[in-house]
């Protein structure tokens, strides 16, 4: 990316945050490392993305990312080492990644985490269900959302009255789906989940042109946002 430029970040609700370190890029992405099978049908399904990511300028990315929930492998275990491969391929060390939910289902998957490059971030998801501390020993931070760029990053997709000033929500949950209105995509939502990345995270940069190309508005609503 040739231009540098912020990632506001905004934790908890009603605390505002100092801008993030200047970001070269940025990825989005989102796995489950399963242990077990999970179909979603036997069409191929589009694919997607649930985990970001963001890094220094001068070593570091943002990315968003997840594992996917559709049985294209022999074997669970051949699926997640797939995952892992194509995460490390993609993520760098330093890397910062946003993952946007439901980490594993099988709670021995866990211990894969420490595999994955990455200064990562986890949005919790609905499957996020064990006890903070088995998490916290492989991400930075856990959030219920995150606020950059004036678009919300969160697992299930937020509800269209609390969407406020907020561009678009960057979501994951859907896997192969997406939100709809009167038929055809919602530009307000974007699904990140891996069965639409090619699973593996993707850099932020690159969610912002596929938001564009589907008519989403980038940034706070009518310019709605923190002035810093």
């Amino acid at each position: 990316v040739s231009q540098s430029r912020y990632a506001y970040d905004y934790g908890a609700p009603g605390e505002i945050r100092t801008p993030g370190p200047r970001v070269r890029s940025a990825m989005l992405s989102s796995t489950e490392l399963r242990g077990h099978w999970c179909d979603v049908g036997e069409s191929n399904p589009s694919r997607r993305l649930e985990r970001p990511a963001s890094y220094p300028i001068d070593e570091r990315r943002e990315l968003v990312g997840a594992l996917p929930k559709i049985r294209t492998w022999n074997s669970p275990e051949e699926m997640d080492e797939e995952m892992v491969k194509r995460w490390n391929e993609t993520v760098r060390p330093n890397d910062k990644v946003y993952h946007l939910g439901d980490v594993v289902i099988n709670r021995k998957a866990l211990n894969i985490m420490h595999r994955l490059n990455g200064d990562k971030v986890l949005i919790r998801g609905n499957h996020d269900i064990f006890k903070l501390e088995d998490y916290t020993p492989h991400f930075r931070d856990i959030r219920g959302c995150h606020v950059m760029n004036g678009m919300i990053l969160s697992h299930i997709p937020i509800h269209e009255e609390s969407l406020g000033r907020f561009g678009v929500n960057i979501h994951g949950h859907l896997h192969a789906n997406r939100v709809m209105r009167n038929g055809v995509i919602d530009p307000r939502y974007h699904c990140v989940c891996v069965e639409q990345t090619d699973f593996k995270p993707i850099l932020f940069e690159d969610v912002i042109k596929r938001i564009k190309e589907e008519g989403g508005e980038i940034g706070f609503r009518d310019r709605n946002g923190p002035t810093m």
